[in-house]
C-alpha cells in the first residue's frame, strides 16, 4: 500500500513538534506495510541531515511560492519557512503521474491542501485530512491573527478557489485531529464526517536513558540551576515574548531558576523582538536560547 503524505513545510534544520509527529506516523505506518512518500516544499539550502531520508523515506520536492506581490523577501521567507497558504505550479501533475497510490493524506490546508483533495478525488481514491493544532478549537485572538492578510496583494486566491480550498473537510474521506475538543467541535460542524482523535505516539524507550550530562555539557550555563523549558519554535504564535514579559516576577520567587527556550527560530522579526526584550529587561544571564535542536536529540 502506498500513501502520498503532502506536507506545506518539512525543514529537518528547522525540526519541531511537526516534523516528529510525521515522523513516528510513517515509523508507524511502515510496521503495517505501508509505503510513505512525502512531498513537500523546496528548500533555499539544503539541509544538513534529513532523518526521513536516512530512515529509507522517499521526499519529493516541489516548487513552492507566496502567491502574493508587495511584501518583501524576507516576509516571504517567513511565510515558506512556517509553511504559510503557498502556491505550486508543478505540484498537481507530479501528484497526478505518482504511481499506485492508495490514500492521499495532508496536513496541510489551504491551497496545498486544495490540491491534494483535487489529485484524490481525480484519482479516485480516499482523502485523509490531519490536524495536528488545531482549527476550531483556537482562542479568539488566535483565530483572529491566523485570518489576518499578510499585506500586499493576494493573487493566488483564484487557485484557492480553483483547488476548492474550502471544501477540505467537506469533502474528505476522514478528518484526524489530536485532542478530543477539536474532534468535537468537527463533529458538531460535520455531523455525518467521520472524525478519529489519534493522539501523537511517545516512544517510550527512547526517553528512559538519563540524559543530563548530555545536557550539561552542551548547555553548561544550566549546571546546578531548577530548569523552566518552553519547547516551541521562536514564532509570534508561540508567544514566548510573553513568558519573557512574565519572568522577573518568576526569578524573584524562584531565584535558581534559568527559562530555557528551545526552538528553531521561523520568525527573525519576533526572535529580535525576544532578544531585545531579554536585553532590556536584563534577563541574558537567566534565559537561554538553544536555537534548533537536532531531530531526536535527548538533550
Amino acid at each position: 500500500m502506498r500513501a502520498i503524505h503532502l506536507l506545506r513545510k518539512y525543514n529537518p534544520d528547522q525540526w519541531g513538534g511537526t516534523e516528529t509527529a510525521i515522523q513516528r506516523l510513517f515509523d508507524g505506518l511502515r510496521q503495517h506495510n505501508v509505503e510513505s512518500i512525502v512531498y513537500c516544499p523546496e528548500l533555499e539550502v539544503p539541509a544538513a541531515s534529513d532523518p526521513l531520508l536516512e530512515a529509507g523515506y522517499r521526499i519529493e520536492r516541489f516548487r513552492a511560492l507566496v502567491p502574493i506581490w508587495g511584501i518583501s523577501a524576507e516576509r516571504k521567507r517567513q511565510l515558506i519557512s512556517v509553511g504559510g497558504n503557498l502556491m505550486s505550479f508543478d505540484l498537481p501533475s507530479r501528484l497526478r503521474r505518482e504511481k499506485e497510490v492508495c490514500v492521499v493524506h495532508t496536513p496541510t490546508l489551504g491551497r496545498i491542501g486544495g490540491m491534494a483533495l483535487t489529485v484524490a478525488k481525480q484519482r479516485e481514491v480516499p482523502f485523509v485530512v490531519t490536524i495536528h493544532g488545531g482549527v476550531l478549537d483556537l482562542p479568539p485572538q488566535m483565530k483572529k491573527d491566523f485570518n489576518q492578510p499578510a499585506g500586499g496583494w493576494e493573487w493566488g486566491k483564484l487557485f484557492g478557489l480553483i483547488f476548492q480550498s474550502h471544501r477540505l473537510f467537506p469533502e474528505a474521506d476522514a478528518i484526524i485531529t489530536c485532542n478530543g475538543t477539536e474532534s468535537k467541535l468537527l463533529q458538531e460542524k460535520y455531523p455525518h464526517k467521520r472524525i478519529l482523535v489519534q493522539p501523537h505516539g511517545v516512544p517510550l524507550e527512547m526517553y528512559q536513558q538519563d540524559q543530563r550530562e548530555c545536557a550539561l555539557k552542551a548547555f553548561p550555563r544550566i549546571r546546578g540551576k531548577k530548569i523552566l523549558l518552553c519547547v516551541g519554535r521562536i514564532d509570534p504564535v508561540k508567544n514566548q515574548a510573553w513568558l519573557i514579559d512574565q519572568a522577573p516576577q518568576i526569578f524573584q520567587r524562584h531565584p535558581n531558576v534559568v527559562l530555557v527556550l528551545a526552538g528553531a527560530c521561523t520568525n527573525s522579526d519576533y526572535g529580535d523582538l525576544v532578544q531585545k526584550k531579554i536585553n532590556s529587561l536584563g534577563l541574558s544571564e537567566r534565559i537561554l536560547l538553544t536555537g534548533g535542536l537536532p531531530p531526536d536529540d535527548r538533550v
